[in-house]
């Protein structure tokens, strides 16, 4: 991941031929070539708003350790990269401070939670229109902010954002519902989630994870053994999309296994479509999502509960 996130030195066109015979010498010349700080800046956070009382002490030092630490993860991309990362409008959150240097969907949510929770609705409408941003430019939300994530997605958290924005805030129009948020949801679930070449199966109505590419991920750590993390390469990235990155869950054949989790999240995603398409006078929209939601309950009904075991 070091590798893949730097980036050179000096703008050329030129491509260097060297022959790069030794780890030593390919170390000099990429040392020599390439800078490896991270390009994000770290951005002023609103104060948090002191609304939210917690009784519990285990909570209420949890909470602590997550409002000092936010200013530290709130971060702003340059307009224009020099390497792998992909330029977001709005400032965000990394997860952690270290060799994760970019922005991550669906732990993007939780930190969003904390946000709203805390008063700063600004923020997470920032976050909500930097992967809407996505939605337009790629036709999907990426795993994270680098080039190397635009073959998979992560968790599928969007609809549920922008359903907390708009009961939330006030300042959240039914104008930017009908002109931006809704229809661009609505594409990440269609064309993304919903394609029958890729993540959905359309003999037992259920999605699955995948990645366009079946090859090592390059944002891999330098310890990882890719050969033994899943059956191939794409069970490998497909695993590393559903956020379970890396535990037996799928067995490691993730592109092929039908999780509840995903599952779970797309009838919600249906759901949150339904209210939407209610909200905006489109009845006939939200009756096809809302029965997508019940065929898609169904589903998971009929194939991912274990009777026997009383579990999914």
């Amino acid at each position: 991941k070091i590798i893949s996130d730097a980036y050179p030195k000096y703008q050329t066109s030129e491509i260097a031929e060297a022959s790069l015979s030794s780890a030593a010498v390919a170390k000099d010349w990429i040392t020599r070539n390439f800078l490896f700080d991270t390009e994000l800046q770290t951005v002023a956070l609103a104060l948090r708003k002191k609304n939210h009382k917690i009784s519990d002490p285990v909570f209420s030092t949890a909470f602590d350790f997550a409002e000092n630490n936010l200013q530290s993860l709130y971060k702003r991309t340059p307009q224009q990269s020099a390497g792998s990362l992909l330029p977001c409008p709005y400032p965000s959150f990394v997860s952690a401070t270290g060799r994760f240097q970019e922005f991550y969907y669906w732990d993007l949510y939780f930190i969003s939670r904390h946000l709203l929770v805390t008063g700063r609705v600004e923020a997470v409408q920032m976050i909500v229109e930097n992967f809407l941003e996505q939605v337009r430019r790629f036709g999907f939300v990426p795993n994270g902010t680098r080039d190397y994530y635009l073959s998979r997605s992560q968790p599928p958290f969007l609809s549920a954002m922008v359903r907390e924005l708009v009961t939330r805030s006030k300042k959240t129009s039914l104008k930017w519902l009908r002109a931006r948020a809704y229809p661009l949801v609505k594409a990440d679930y269609e064309n993304f989630w919903m394609n029958p070449q890729t993540r959905f199966d359309e003999k037992t109505g259920l999605n699955h994870h995948w990645d366009l590419l079946n090859l090592p991920r390059p944002e891999r750590h330098k310890n990882d053994n890719e050969e033994s993390l899943g059956e191939t390469y794409r069970d490998v990235r497909a695993a590393a999309e559903s956020g379970f990155d890396f535990c037996k869950t799928f067995g490691g054949c993730a592109s092929n296994v039908a999780g509840t989790a995903l599952n779970s999240l797309l009838y919600k995603t249906e759901i949150d479509l339904a209210w939407m398409a209610d909200l905006l006078g489109k009845p006939d929209e939200a009756s096809r999502f809302r029965s997508a939601a019940m065929r898609r309950r169904s589903a998971i009904l009929r194939h991912l509960w274990n009777e026997e075991e009383g579990r999914f």
